[in-house]
């Protein structure tokens, strides 16, 4: 989906140095944005150049940057930042050991502009994704409670990237599923599966899909929010054969399998937009 990148050039990478010390301008927010902007760029292409950027010490002046007065300027740490942490579990772990969670969550306001929250909740969605290993989840279950503020928004991308962000979350042991179900989103995910959004409907049947996974009590929570006529509704949906499949899988899951290995389900998210 995305043209192909050539390695950087040794005056490219010659650059980067320069482009960091401009992120701490702080006394010239359009050089700090425009420097932001070009490691954007670059930590958007290969892995190579995402760790080129990463090497270059970037990532600790963009965590500092989510805090700057400047909208243009945090915007685009975010973005950054999510590009970055969207590179794998390496990249990933060393964005999350950088600081970034409080800083990215205190941008989940009503003053925020949907443009700019759903690039801070699509930012969420790449800390919280990835295996082998998976994100340290005693730090980033510090998102569920905007999460749950999330899934209850009316911009549809924010609603799909939140969504995701719990399956990732769920995708996992019965205590780590526990911990979303007490942060009481199933019933948004139950209205938004019913929602007739495809993009939403997604990743809410996979995020329930893997609450029922769980123990019975888990389970129970699910069939307790009115799901299965939900489930029942999509069997029939017109418009997405893939729905139809993961309702009959979850359901067949609930009546004949008891005791699964959480591990058999692929689960996954769309592609991870640069």
């Amino acid at each position: 989906p995305y043209p192909p990148r050539r390695a950087l050039s040794p005056t490219t990478l010659g650059i980067l140095p320069r482009l960091v010390e401009f992120l701490g301008h702080a006394d010239a927010p359009a050089l700090q944005f425009e420097a932001a902007w070009a490691l954007t760029n670059i930590a958007s292409g290969t892995p190579d150049q995402t760790k080129a950027v990463v090497n270059s010490g970037a990532v600790p002046h963009f965590v500092k940057l989510l805090r700057s007065p400047d909208q243009n300027v945090c915007e685009q740490a975010v973005w950054a930042l999510g590009n970055i942490a969207g590179d794998g579990p390496i990249m990933r772990d060393f964005v999350i050991n950088n600081g970034v969670i409080q800083p990215l969550l205190a941008l989940v306001n009503p003053e925020t502009p949907a443009p700019f929250l759903r690039n801070v909740t699509w930012t969420i969605s790449n800390l919280c994704r990835n295996k082998n290993p998976s994100p340290p989840f005693e730090v980033v279950k510090q998102c569920l409670p905007c999460l749950a503020q999330l899934v209850q928004h009316t911009d549809k991308e924010v609603l799909a990237d939140a969504c995701w962000a719990l399956s990732y979350l769920t995708d996992g042991t019965n205590d780590k599923i526990q911990c979303v179900v007490d942060a009481g989103v199933i019933p948004s995910l139950v209205r938004l599966l019913d929602s007739g959004e495809l993009p939403v409907m997604t990743p809410s049947l996979r995020t329930l899909g893997n609450i029922v996974t769980g123990n019975d009590v888990q389970t129970d929570a699910v069939l307790s929010s009115t799901a299965v006529p939900v489930f029942a509704k999509l069997l029939q949906h017109p418009q997405d054969e893939h729905c139809q499949g993961s309702c009959l899988d979850h359901l067949q899951h609930h009546c004949w399998e008891p005791h699964p290995d959480p591990g058999r389900h692929r689960r996954w998210g769309p592609p991870t937009p640069h």
